[in-house]
């Protein structure tokens, strides 16, 4: 799966679950516009894709971002180091 497909797959499922987020970092900047590849601390150009995102922290989005999580196939529960 490209990154485009991987991340609008992520965005349905988000918006199913009611999660209230926003894409920020470089995929936002290229959406808009200004396309520039991910970087490393260092500046060298990053070898795979980049996906930031900033959710509401409130008690009831949190959830619904736990429930989109678990939907796109990851484990939420507690795990004790």
């Amino acid at each position: 799966m490209d990154f485009d497909s991987a991340a609008f797959n992520i965005f349905d499922v988000f918006d199913r679950n009611g999660v209230e987020y926003l894409v920020v970092g470089g995929t936002a900047v290229s959406y808009y516009g200004e396309y520039r590849k991910s970087k490393i601390a260092s500046g060298e150009v990053a070898d795979k894709p980049d996906l930031d995102l900033w959710y509401n922290p409130g008690y009831e989005n949190y959830f619904n971002l736990l429930k989109a999580i678990e939907e796109l196939g990851q484990d939420v529960t507690r795990h004790e180091a």
